[in-house]
């Protein structure tokens, strides 16, 4: 036990060692990137320096992506004021040279290093590592681990899948070596707190460890824990919090005035009638292949008499508990689950991938057709309308977005979890493992009755109620800047995009509220 301590004690510094020597061989090359450095003098011309307290600090995770950083460098520069504090990014890695370029320019010009830089720290981590290792017994005493109040199994839990294993194994080095980084992340951030050295933190994400510890541990003490992204800005304070928006949606949606209720149906008819038709990325724009296109591929359903009961499958390493609680540890948990049902009910169990799932997700899925006789993984380019022409009319998710497509085709969807659907009766959302199995023990009577005017209403609520804002350049920049890099597209349009986040981010932090929909309602 001690020697696995000690040996990842060790690795930390010595992996801590070569990035800081790689990047400093590799990481000067900014005078080389002509946007980047663009962008950085913009920046520097634009948030001024100012005098500010230096004994507290808004911390913001160190998450470089372009889309978010430039909403997030105007957040900061409006708490730091609003808190009267400096910011300072932090990781248990150090910042490269481009990365501190990055954040110096819009005063991040500080790095608090994770790290344990006292004997009472130290101590107390490896004193906690020791007794896990002693309790910890299987991956749901993980998932379900709690220490001095702070939910930091999930967290350690969902990091390890992020790695791209499908589960989790307790006994694996790779499990505990995150352990220890959970742990790490814990006891740093707890003592940061009561120190009063936090004045809020903004993050990039509110799970895995980097930033899900971190906004666990300030809810606990009290510190605003804020997120800005393109679409809406939150001010969350507790577990889950954000987690409680799906439950409102009726609520928020009849508040609006009756003919604007009337355009929104309209529209998300609209929108969901372009989906269903196949056309690819309706407000989707990650999306690179419809499920719903009208090709025909060789049958592959069994037509044996038995139940056929369609798995939309997720991909295993992707945030199973990003919703808030799944009624199972993992997808993988669930998939196990589904393949013993479908032999103990007699099912035809057809596993169906997103089409463009990677080969790693696929090899996997087709363990499950050698581990269960009667499960068959689909060919990717398999439609939905295909499916329902063939007879199947039962798909199981997780919280997947076919909860609100599939109903519109005929298909009774059941969840497995909280997911956005659950203020709408559209389809079925189980709240707990035994009412899940009972439903399951009893899909040939399933009835899910419904008006398609829900779904509709479901959709405008959940792209435009809970979401009020487009800060995507792409709807800020013409046709001519298309062609630029990420850093000259933004500054192209950065007039115009600055004077309208200024407006509300402001608006946002003086209002006080969590959710930024709420200042439109």
């Amino acid at each position: 036990m001690d020697f696995l301590y000690n040996y990842f004690k060790v690795k930390l510094v010595i992996r801590n060692i070569l990035r800081d020597i790689f990047y400093f061989i590799k990481g000067h090359d900014i005078e080389n990137q002509d946007s980047l450095r663009n962008y950085i003098k913009w920046n520097e011309n634009y948030f001024k320096k100012k005098e500010i307290n230096i004994d507290s600090y808004v911390f913001v995770d160190l998450f470089s992506v372009p889309s978010w950083l430039f909403i997030n460098s105007f957040a900061v520069n409006k708490l730091t004021t609003y808190f009267n504090c400096s910011a300072t990014t932090f990781s248990h890695k150090s910042r490269n040279h481009i990365e501190s370029k990055l954040f110096n320019s819009f005063n991040v010009d500080k790095h608090f290093k994770v790290s344990l830089c006292t004997s009472i720290l130290t101590n107390e981590h490896k004193k906690l590592y020791l007794s896990l290792r002693e309790t910890l017994k299987s991956k749901k005493d993980l998932l379900e681990l709690e220490i001095n109040g702070i939910k930091i199994g999930v967290d350690i839990y969902e990091s390890i899948l992020r790695t791209g294993l499908p589960t989790v194994d307790i006994n694996s080095k790779l499990t505990w070596e995150y352990i220890y980084l959970g742990l790490l992340y814990m006891i740093y951030f707890e003592d940061l707190c009561k120190r009063d050295l936090i004045k809020a933190f903004v993050l990039s994400h509110d799970n895995y460890i980097y930033m899900g510890l971190p906004a666990k541990i300030g809810y606990k003490y009290g510190i605003p824990v804020y997120l800005f992204n393109a679409f809406g800005f939150y001010k969350l304070e507790r577990f889950n919090h954000l987690n409680i928006r799906w439950a409102l949606l009726p609520e928020l949606f009849n508040s609006l005035p009756k003919e604007t209720r009337k355009e929104g149906i309209s529209w998300a008819e609209s929108q969901l009638n372009l989906r269903l038709g196949g056309v690819v990325g309706v407000d989707m724009s990650y999306q690179l292949k419809s499920a719903f296109e009208l090709n025909i591929c060789e049958s592959q359903i069994l037509n044996n008499g038995n139940l056929d009961v369609v798995v939309a499958t997720h991909e295993f390493y992707d945030n199973p508990h990003g919703y808030g609680n799944l009624l199972f540890n993992d997808f993988y948990d669930w998939l196990m689950y589904l393949g013993k049902k479908s032999n103990e009910c007699g099912w035809n169990l057809y596993l169906k991938a997103h089409r463009d799932s990677p080969i790693e997700e696929i090899n996997e899925l087709k363990k499950f057709t050698s581990y269960f006789a009667n499960i068959i993984l689909l060919n990717q380019d398999y439609s939905f309308h295909q499916l329902k022409d063939e007879g199947v009319n039962i798909v199981l998710t997780c919280f997947g977005t076919v909860g609100h497509e599939l109903p519109l085709l005929g298909f009774k969807v059941i969840n497995a979890g909280v997911n956005p659907h659950i203020g709408y009766r559209f389809n079925l959302n189980p709240k707990s493992f035994f009412e899940y199995d009972n439903v399951l023990s009893n899909l040939k009577d399933l009835k899910i009755h419904f008006n398609r005017s829900e779904i509709f209403e479901f959709y405008y609520g959940y792209k435009k109620i809970l979401f009020p804002f487009n800060f995507e350049l792409d709807y800020y920049c013409n046709e001519e800047t298309k062609e630029y890099d990420i850093f000259n597209k933004y500054l192209s349009c950065a007039d115009r995009l600055s004077c309208d986040l200024e407006h509300e981010i402001d608006r946002f932090i003086v209002s006080n509220v969590n959710f930024s929909f709420q200042n439109y309602m």
